[in-house]
């Protein structure tokens, strides 16, 4: 099993409370991969709230970091992709794809890609001005986006998503309000409830635009 695939398997036995997975019961597989069709039903409604941010999320310029193919949100975008959990075939086009994970600098909150032989990549703001990720797999893979925020050079977003039924919940939603309480900037946040799914996110205030009206500000 691909280590997206898997990483999204422990998710969802984590949201619908399963004791004892079965990976080798058809059944409990075909309720896994309905479980993934719901969420990226789900992640395009989350995708279409967070647009409402008025930061680039579609377009190179902006960088959808650690999430695999199944659950990224911009998969079929152009926007550029940071992480280990897709390969190269699996996009119409890999140049899009940095297969790393980002780090970011803790004293200068510079983005940066760590490669083999101790090489390191900075990431210029002109090339990538917005670092989103959502749902993340474990804590260590938002760590460092409220150093970007806070840096006042790159915007992030950052929220979760997923059926009210989830078990769950709490527990996402305090990732993202862990995040929120190390933002030393302007930040906005918004939030929806509906039809069975909830969507919540935060991100940077856009320095040129201000606050928006549509959204909660903080």
């Amino acid at each position: 099993m691909k280590k997206g695939l898997y990483e999204l398997l422990k998710q969802f036995v984590v949201a619908r409370g399963i004791k004892r997975p079965d990976i080798h019961s058809n059944e409990f597989m075909s309720e896994f991969y309905e479980w993934i069709k719901t969420r990226q039903a789900i992640g395009e409604e989350y995708l279409a709230l967070i647009e409402e941010f008025n930061l680039p999320v579609k377009d190179s310029s902006c960088a959808e970091i650690n999430k695999g193919v199944y659950d990224s949100i911009t998969i079929d975008h152009d926007t550029t992709l940071i992480t280990p959990y897709i390969e190269e075939k699996e996009l119409y086009d890999p140049s899009r794809l940095i297969k790393y994970s980002l780090h970011v600098d803790s004293n200068f909150g510079f983005p940066e890609i760590k490669m083999e032989e101790g090489y390191r990549l900075i990431i210029p703001e002109h090339e990538v001005s917005t670092y989103i990720t959502q749902n993340p797999y474990n804590q260590s893979l938002y760590k460092g986006l409220e150093l970007l925020h806070n840096s006042n050079r790159n915007n992030i977003v950052f929220g979760v998503y997923g059926e009210t039924s989830d078990k769950d919940i709490r527990e996402k939603l305090n990732s993202v309000l862990r995040l929120r309480k190390e933002l030393t900037r302007g930040y906005d946040e918004t939030d929806m409830t509906t039809h069975g799914y909830y969507l919540y996110a935060i991100a940077s205030e856009d320095r040129e635009k201000g606050p928006l009206q549509r959204v909660r500000n903080r």
